[in-house]
């Protein structure tokens, strides 16, 4: 998280695509009770970077699941 958030933090149905450094990096260790989850989320071209402690369900980087460009419409960044 970019603004260091060490509270409890819920990602559903996201999607990282191609950012310079990763398109998920949460690794600072929350404050004791608060959670992290994320759960439905696609990541393409770009590095996951989750700390241990994040609660992770059927997101692309996780087996057996994989994503190509041809599950997107367009990846034009334009």
């Amino acid at each position: 998280d970019q603004n260091n958030n060490v509270g409890s933090m819920t990602l559903y149905n996201c999607t990282g695509y191609d950012n310079l450094t990763a398109n998920y990096r949460i690794q600072r260790t929350l404050n004791p009770g608060q959670t992290l989850t994320v759960k439905n989320s696609a990541s393409y071209q770009g590095l996951v970077q989750l700390g241990s402690f994040a609660v992770q369900e059927t997101n692309s980087w996780l087996a057996p699941f994989s994503v190509t460009a041809d599950d997107f419409l367009s990846l034009d960044t334009s």
